[in-house]
């Protein structure tokens, strides 16, 4: 008989961002490929203080709090980091050692220094995992000379899974970018080098200011939900870039870039908008090796590379870029680490060995 795994369901706090996007769509696939709910966790914002008390104290979420604390001894799914309160934090983090636990890893604090917990804290939680689904060699390579030798397997990029077909898309070679994020926050595009290049750049999110984006070509478009994102997305090539700098990736933001697969990279998948990323990004091998766009060392070298390129010549990225549209938009990429992660659960006995696997696309 074949063993149940399981998965705690959750609930994010309302609103419209990449970030609940991305995890809602790993339930999503756990949920298709037959996976079990055990439990539900509700990420919650409170109007005061004493509210968020009582909440906290109220026997429905104390039951649930138990029902987590006793349950040991199974296969179980995780998403990783835990956006929770103290208390469930601590209950999550013995959930991990007391059961079989794969950890699907969104991101990796001590990588972004974040600082929302101790690096040593963080580790000791991807230790005690039996399997980690981290997002590519280069964040296993970082986590392994940290001391985490839990097993892992390379996700390749994170799915973007769309209700809707997506239609065919009437793109042509031209010096145009799009970008798609907070835009208060995305510095880089507020640098002079940025706003003067002989580029038209199409934005969407939150965070716009007209003062702080001064240019004929800049287009902003509106703020869409993350579903609808795709379908909106004009010009000819999407940016993958953080920082403070049009010059280089810089702050904390920007260096993570070496470790992550940014969702943004998702969403030029599901929109089949070729990609423009940093040469010492983490995912500059991916869009190299799978022929889906260029790398950079600053976005100032855009507008070169762009008038370099000839019309088969992007027209070869979109024609690379359809079949892994179709995978992320259908969830094949966690698919396939999932059954990866199950395979290495098999030889294991996901008893939490030492020895290191090395998974990667």
């Amino acid at each position: 008989m074949q063993q149940v795994t399981y998965f705690l369901s959750e609930r994010p706090a309302e609103g419209a961002n990449a970030g609940s996007k991305a995890r809602n769509d790993v339930e999503a696939i756990l949920r298709a490929l037959g996976y079990t709910p055990f439990e539900h966790l509700e990420e919650r914002r409170f109007p005061s203080k004493l509210r968020k008390l009582f909440h906290k104290a109220s026997p429905a979420y104390l039951r649930k709090l138990a029902k987590i604390e006793h349950f040991r001894g199974h296969r179980l799914v995780l998403q990783y980091p835990f956006y929770y309160d103290a208390v469930t934090l601590c209950c999550l983090r013995r959930l991990v050692r007391q059961n079989r636990t794969l950890l699907v890893v969104h991101d990796v604090d001590a990588l972004r220094h974040f600082g929302r917990v101790s690096e040593a804290d963080e580790l000791a939680v991807l230790r005690s995992a039996a399997c980690l689904i981290v997002h590519n060699a280069q964040m296993a390579a970082e986590l392994r000379a940290r001391g985490v030798w839990t097993p892992m397997v390379g996700l390749g990029a994170f799915d973007y899974l769309l209700d809707a077909p997506f239609p065919a898309q009437e793109r042509h070679l031209a010096p145009s970018v799009a970008f798609a994020g907070n835009l208060a926050k995305s510095k880089f595009l507020q640098d002079a080098a940025f706003l003067q290049l002989p580029l038209d750049a199409h934005l969407y999110g939150v965070g716009f200011d007209a003062a702080r984006f001064p240019g004929e070509r800049i287009h902003y478009h509106g703020s869409f939900p993350p579903d609808r994102v795709p379908y909106e997305m004009e010009g000819s090539f999407g940016i993958v870039w953080d920082g403070t700098s049009a010059g280089t990736c810089t702050g904390p933001m920007g260096e993570y870039l070496r470790y992550n697969n940014p969702h943004k990279l998702s969403l030029c998948l599901a929109a089949e908008l070729p990609v423009i990323t940093w040469r010492e990004a983490a995912i500059a091998h991916f869009v190299e090796a799978q022929g889906i766009g260029f790398t950079v060392d600053a976005l100032t070298d855009i507008p070169a590379h762009i008038a370099a390129l000839s019309e088969a010549d992007y027209e070869a990225y979109r024609e690379n870029l359809r079949p892994l549209q179709q995978e992320a938009c259908t969830g094949q990429f966690l698919r396939r680490a999932l059954a990866k992660a199950e395979d290495i659960s098999e030889k294991n006995k996901w008893n939490g060995m030492t020895r290191m696997e090395k998974q990667h696309e």
